[in-house]
């Protein structure tokens, strides 16, 4: 289907959502939904933030950049700092505790990862009307073997061989 151009949505369980399997069935032209997503819940604020590996910098997503920046090969992962007294002096989200930062004494830090963000961006989307009504859809093709098993006793139907 990917060769010819034609692209298709896959409504699937939630075990089966994640970043990897997502960009896996583009390259193949396939729209990959997800119901559910398992584990924990990412802040929405970190779909926000941006990764510029070239220069090595990370900006917030109230457009400031991380005073300290170190890259962690191994877990392909981006430990950043922020100044409390300079950088986040005015910022509306660490004001209000939105802020995916950790608050430390002189500092706010944390974790960032591409697969974070996309992560974010995917939660973020599945709020949205069109997943919503995937959700409904996939809940209806759902209730179709659960009818054929309880009214029609499909599983105890005679059979030879």
């Amino acid at each position: 289907m990917a060769e010819e151009g034609d692209e298709t949505t896959l409504v699937a369980d939630g075990a089966y959502i994640s970043v990897d399997n997502i960009n896996e069935a583009a390259e193949h032209g396939i729209q990959l939904v997800g119901t559910a997503m398992t584990g924990k819940e990412t802040p929405d604020l970190t779909a926000d933030f941006e990764i510029d590996e070239e220069t090595k910098t990370v900006t917030c997503p109230n457009g400031k950049t991380a005073d300290r920046v170190t890259y962690y090969e191994k877990t392909d992962s981006w430990n950043i700092s922020f100044h409390k007294e300079t950088t986040c002096k005015d910022c509306p989200f660490a004001a209000t505790g939105r802020c995916p930062m950790k608050n430390h004494k002189r500092v706010r830090s944390g974790t960032i990862s591409q697969k974070k963000i996309q992560r974010a961006h995917l939660q973020r989307t599945m709020k949205s009307e069109e997943a919503i009504a995937n959700y409904r859809f996939r809940n209806g093709v759902e209730a179709i073997p659960n009818q054929l098993r309880r009214n029609q006793k499909i599983d105890t139907l005679p059979f030879r061989g």
